[in-house]
């Protein structure tokens, strides 16, 4: 914890469920990008 700078602590606090949800929506977008080219 103590090597994150404290804007970016303090960024992390303020908008926490707005970046989990972009960081999910992300997540599933490479998961599909990746099912996709196994499937194919």
């Amino acid at each position: 914890m103590n090597g994150y700078h404290p804007d970016i602590k303090k960024f992390a606090k303020t908008n926490f469920f707005k970046n989990y949800k972009y960081f999910i929506l992300c997540l599933l977008a490479v998961l599909k990008k990746r099912q996709y080219t196994i499937w194919e």
